[in-house]
């Protein structure tokens, strides 16, 4: 045979395989988006409320810190405003808006491992990303931001990684500015920018400050637009120094027993995990594995500290860390596929899907939208929320404040109305911390001044996470408030087999069996008025 019969043999072998591999992630990304499409009605957790709300206000116009206040970036919320207005505002569109972050990241993941490793690698990565991240033991199934840092740590990485073959400033430069758009989308995300500094300065120093320069571009850009808005002092206060305390407000062994529950929540991704065990030592005895290991190492410990900040540990934040993870997936299968055979790597992929799936087959494969809700966030008023903004929505005008004690801004999304208050969340005032009493007085001067004809009271811990230390001001305010400007309207009851709902006359003298309820008041008529 000639040399060049052989490379011709060799070309078409790869072809072959990278078809098998394209194939491969091509049949993953089908069972990722069925799996997704069929829960895709789930009702919005609050997170998902919070960025929803935002985008709707983004998309009337109205700069974040305007009118709602958070300490998170505004890029998730600019994606979900995104998805609102290709889709619609609906729980629907979001759904639909995460599965293309989620395919997409796939893409990323498969060409981020097939540059590191080969082909196999690729497809094992990006199947095991998407698997991963769907994964209901850590909360995948909803739009968290977690989903859209992976999604731009990835393409950042990937365009770093041709930059620094390419050594063009300007690609540099991008694949700075995109990692920069990680962290716009929550600030854990800097890590990834970080982390491509340290990998852009082993390779060439010369490129660092245009990788930094691009880098530093998102935020300067957000920082230029809320100051021109003006609501950069809102933002600052909000994302670095209440958002400071917030990080650092809780001792050690909350941290760790929160790390127990996240860890406790994760046998279902036992064989991925497995696998990105295996990933990680695979380079003591393959070679092709030796060559990104400095690359993965990094990116993994890297991507630790973007799940350790304030020692929360929330089972989503663990999203940031599955494309190193996956990226090991694929190290692992390939190595398994170069010593054992391709049918063994697939095989013991397929194994580790099925695992989770399998584990995870109620809800992911079983249980109603409603079902689901109730399972998977036990007795938080999600699918109540929707029966509570139709009520809103039907007894107020477009122009009229609402105003929702309570931790709950999905209301203010499904309703399309607007907060009488900027504080969507009550954590902020139930936290110990130096601004607590302020915020408190701030809403309740936001909430006299806005004479909302509707409010909703969450009688229910999980929209408030009382602390034995937490400032009463706002609380025992309010009881006062609505028993002197309004009277009870409806009693929504949470339970754990459903909901009862009770509304008009009949609410007023309705005695919930349980300390979970969502209590809807309506603003009293003039006493010249008839009710």
């Amino acid at each position: 045979m000639s040399a060049k019969t052989a490379d011709e043999a060799d070309q078409a072998h790869e072809r072959r395989r990278r078809r098998r591999a394209l194939l491969a992630l091509g049949l993953a990304a089908l069972v990722v988006a069925a799996i997704r499409m069929r829960i895709a009605d789930v009702p919005l957790e609050r997170d998902e409320g919070e960025y929803a709300y935002f985008a709707q206000l983004l998309l009337q116009g109205v700069p974040p810190w305007a009118e709602a206040y958070t300490m998170k970036m505004p890029g998730t919320a600019a994606a979900y405003a995104l998805a609102l207005g290709l889709f619609g505002q609906t729980a629907l569109a979001i759904r639909l808006g995460l599965l293309a972050v989620s395919l997409l990241s796939m893409v990323l993941v498969y060409a981020l491992g097939r540059r590191i490793g080969d082909d196999w690698t690729g497809a094992a990565a990006g199947a095991a990303y998407g698997f991963l991240s769907l994964a209901v033991a850590v909360l995948g199934t909803a739009a968290h931001a977690t989903h859209f840092v992976a999604l731009f740590a990835l393409a950042g990485l990937v365009l770093l990684l041709r930059a620094l073959e390419s050594r063009r400033t300007l690609e540099l430069f991008a694949s700075g500015a995109v990692l920069g758009l990680a962290y716009t989308m929550k600030q854990h995300g800097v890590v990834f920018a970080a982390f491509g500094a340290l990998w852009v300065l082993r390779h060439s120093r010369r490129g660092l400050p245009a990788y930094c320069a691009g880098a530093a571009l998102p935020f300067a850009a957000i920082a230029l637009w809320l100051w021109g808005a003006g609501v950069f002092e809102r933002f600052w206060f909000w994302n670095f120094v209440y958002a400071s305390s917030y990080a650092t407000s809780e001792p050690l062994a909350y941290a760790l027993g929160r790390l127990g529950f996240a860890l406790g929540r994760m046998p279902p991704l036992a064989g991925f995990l497995a696998l990105a065990a295996l990933g990680l030592l695979a380079p003591i005895r393959d070679s092709l594995a030796r060559r990104s290991a400095l690359f993965l190492g990094g990116l993994l410990a890297f991507s630790v500290f973007a799940v350790v900040p304030g020692g929360h540990f929330r089972p989503h934040y663990f999203i940031a860390m599955w494309p190193a993870v996956a990226l090991l997936v694929g190290v692992g299968a390939s190595a398994v596929a170069r010593r054992v055979g391709a049918k063994a790597a697939a095989a013991v992929v397929v194994a580790s899907a099925a695992l989770l799936i399998g584990l995870e087959r109620d809800p992911l494969l079983r249980l109603s939208p409603l079902e689901f809700s109730r399972a998977v966030y036990r007795l938080n008023p999600f699918p109540e929320s929707i029966e509570i903004a139709d009520y809103v929505r039907a007894n107020t005008t477009p122009e009229e404040r609402v105003a929702v004690f309570g931790s709950e801004p999905q209301i203010f999304f499904y309703a399309q109305r607007r907060s009488a208050t900027g504080h969507i969340y009550m954590y902020g005032l139930t936290e110990v911390h130096p601004y607590a009493l302020a915020m408190q007085k701030e809403l309740v001067a936001q909430v006299e001044a806005a004479r909302a004809p509707v409010v909703v009271l969450a009688n229910a811990f999980s929209s408030w996470m009382w602390r034995p230390a937490s400032e009463h001001h706002a609380f025992d305010w309010a009881q006062g408030y609505l028993r002197r400007e309004y009277d009870v309207e409806g009693v929504v009851e949470i339970l754990d087999s459903g909901t009862t709902s009770v509304w008009g006359e009949a609410a007023r003298s309705y005695a919930p069996r349980t300390d979970e309820s969502l209590v809807i008041f309506r603003r009293k008529p003039p006493a010249s008025e008839p009710r």
